[in-house]
């Protein structure tokens, strides 16, 4: 009975509103009275527990049953209607709790509330108590076999259980970024779903967003949804921003699909732009789901490739302009699948990471190029190798030693050896990256940083880290010497370079003209199809012999085209 201690009743004023509020005044119910106008307001102000609707008087429950059904502070809130007898059937079709008729006493209306407020409270208590992708399946699958539903929309959160431990170390409570994120989303989220929409939690990382049938323009309202989810959130006295990215799923017209589907169809979407790294949402599309089985069996033509040391290694030599020598290559990674098919690396190596082999893969690489190197440095080829890593394996806290043992088993100098790590995976966490990328400093071997001005590096977040060189990206070496913004951008660069006292590396020097320009430019070092193409190891040595005699310089670098 406490709960019914107050409630909402909705009605424009008549003898009938005043009759049924002294009747429950007088039974312990207090009411607090409102016009159809005022009623939502009201309701969201009070957070009562209970709304009353009486029927007629300039009251239409229907319409506003429909609108405090999506509003969604109102989500569990019971609605009571209260109608004519020739309208009670349409009444409970409109989906109340409970619908009374007009001519009941009063005794009957306070059980009839009651009922409806214990049957909602267990409910709720199922609902706590179920997961919440079981929920969310459920109540998908209702509006589903209702026809009320036109697609569903995931929003999820990258690193979540990450940043709530990390607010757990400042003495946040463990759930407090969940309840903060949920009630953020709601708020933000209500004003621009349409009328009919509902969103719930399904876990930490995943929230759903079912949308009615006949909901339009979704591709815009994907969008904005996902843009207002990204807005900062502040626990702590810090501001928060969760990565997130978003999937949608229409429902489409005579297809027969249950929920479960649905929602793995929206997850497979947030996926795809998880991957492409994209602010838009993803649509989901059949082609999708053809993906997904490509990379199972990629996934699993890999795992025989790693056992198997079925990859392949070549080597890219790196020149230092102003001596005309080769001091280095770059290690580049080729696999070709069972099926003869030459697979790209940045197609394997994202179902790697995926899968969980990219270790495995690189620790190979690194093992092979040392072992190369050293074999090189027997015939008196003295060469650093370049070998690529990624953001995670930077981050585990093992990298290091793992590095430190193959050069170990080698027998090779830390100074032959460099790791190349993209600019936006080294500033995706380089407060994290800078101790480990020290203590590789320690042992001699170079940092690279790769790509270099494609993403948002500055001289202050540069400046912070151990990096040895930086890569300019071939996208600016194509058009040079090109146009004065063209030229402007890569002097900048270069300019910076020298600043943080960094060897500066051209990637993608293909012909004369660049080589000149750069070489005028003081640019320390180039690679490219003009000094020479990515070799097996047993070519390096050959190639390397060629770029020496020809001495490779300004002066006579036509004469090799």
């Amino acid at each position: 009975q406490r709960t019914m201690s107050q409630l909402v009743l909705i009605s424009n004023t008549g003898s009938a509103r005043d009759a049924l509020v002294d009747a429950l005044k007088i039974n312990g119910v207090h009411c607090l009275c409102a016009s159809q106008e005022q009623a939502v307001q009201l309701a969201c102000s009070t957070q009562t527990t209970c709304v009353v609707l009486l029927d007629g008087n300039g009251c239409d429950a229907a319409a506003l049953l429909q609108h405090i059904r999506s509003t969604q502070v109102l989500a569990h809130t019971v609605v009571v209607v209260i109608a004519a007898a020739d309208t009670l059937a349409a009444r409970t079709a409109a989906g109340a709790d409970a619908v009374i008729a007009d001519n009941a006493g009063v005794e009957e209306i306070r059980a009839v509330i009651e009922s409806a407020l214990v049957r909602r409270e267990q409910w709720l208590g199922a609902q706590h108590h179920e997961s919440g992708k079981s929920f969310a399946a459920r109540h998908v699958q209702s509006a589903l076999e209702q026809g009320q539903l036109g697609s569903v929309l995931l929003l999820r959160f990258d690193h979540f259980t990450n940043v709530s431990t990390a607010l757990n170390s400042l003495g946040v409570a463990s759930d407090a970024l969940q309840v903060e994120v949920e009630r953020s989303l709601h708020a933000r989220l209500t004003p621009l779903l349409p009328t009919g929409s509902w969103m719930t939690y399904m876990d930490e990382e995943n929230f759903l967003i079912a949308l009615p049938r006949n909901s339009v323009e979704l591709e815009k309202l994907a969008d904005t949804v996902a843009q207002a989810a990204r807005m900062p959130l502040f626990l702590a006295q810090r501001e928060i921003r969760l990565r997130t990215h978003a999937g949608l799923c229409v429902v489409m017209s005579g297809e027969t699909v249950d929920a479960r589907t649905l929602i793995g169809r929206a997850e497979m979407a947030a996926d795809q732009a998880r991957s492409g790294a994209h602010s838009a949402a993803a649509h989901w599309s059949a082609s999708m789901s053809s993906q997904v089985l490509n990379d199972l069996q990629l996934a699993s033509a890999l795992q025989h490739a790693v056992e198997h040391s079925e990859f392949q290694l070549l080597f890219q030599p790196q020149i230092n302009m102003n001596r005309g020598d080769v001091y280095g290559a770059e290690v580049l990674i080729r696999w070709t699948s069972p099926e003869g098919v030459a697979i790209a690396p940045g197609r394997f190596v994202v179902v790697a990471q995926e899968c969980g082999v990219m270790d495995q893969i690189t620790l190979w690489s690194l093992r092979e190029s040392c072992r190369h190197c050293a074999a090189w440095e027997q015939l008196g080829l003295h060469i650093r190798v370049a070998v690529n890593i990624t953001a995670n394996q930077l981050g585990n806290a093992r990298f290091v030693d793992t590095v430190r043992g193959v050069l170990n088993e080698s027998g090779v100098s830390g100074a032959q050896l460099a790791v190349e790590i993209s600019e936006a995976a080294i500033l995706s966490n380089p407060q994290t990256f800078s101790a480990p990328l020290t203590t590789l400093r320690n042992l001699g071997v170079a940092v690279c940083v790769d790509d270099f001005g494609v993403g948002v590096a500055t001289l202050s977040n540069m400046k912070a880290l151990p990096v040895s060189e930086l890569k300019i990206d071939r996208s600016f070496i194509r058009p040079l010497p090109g146009t004065a913004p063209d030229r402007m951008m890569v002097q900048t660069m270069l300019a910076l370079s020298k600043q943080l006292n960094m060897r500066m590396v051209a990637v993608g020097v293909e012909n004369v003209t660049q080589w000149a320009w750069l070489k005028e430019q003081a640019c320390d070092s180039a690679q490219g199809w003009l000094i020479g193409k990515a070799v097996a190891a047993e070519e390096f040595s050959a190639l390397v012999g060629e770029i020496r005699q020809n001495k490779f310089a300004t002066a006579n670098v036509r004469s090799r085209l």
